[in-house]
């Protein structure tokens, strides 16, 4: 890609403050619209950032942001997960046995 060290290490940091701020965004999203809805607005997003990385792969600037929004919109289902987990255990059934084993 032709980017220094320095620009590595930079392009690292800037994804991890990227993907702290997905966290909180999901969060927020799950807590305003539950995590059923959040987690498909954020998978839905998620394939429309990779669908756009396809077009903005031959362009180095392009690729660190379109990896810095993908970092965000990726750590933004993190928050809903556990939500999800603890609605399907309210309601009983295979997923809450399944989610009670994963946490």
């Amino acid at each position: 890609m032709g980017l220094s060290d320095n620009a590595i290490s930079l392009v690292l940091l800037a994804y991890g403050i990227s993907v702290a701020f997905g966290n909180i965004w999901g969060g927020r999203l799950a807590d305003r619209h539950g995590p059923v809805s959040a987690l498909n607005t954020i998978f839905l997003a998620l394939a429309l950032v990779l669908l756009v990385l396809t077009f903005t792969a031959t362009n180095p600037l392009l690729v660190v942001l379109t990896v810095l929004v993908w970092g965000a919109v990726a750590f933004g289902n993190v928050p809903g997960l556990p939500g999800l987990c603890g609605t399907a255990g309210r309601k009983g059934g295979t997923t809450s046995r399944r989610c009670r084993f994963r946490l």
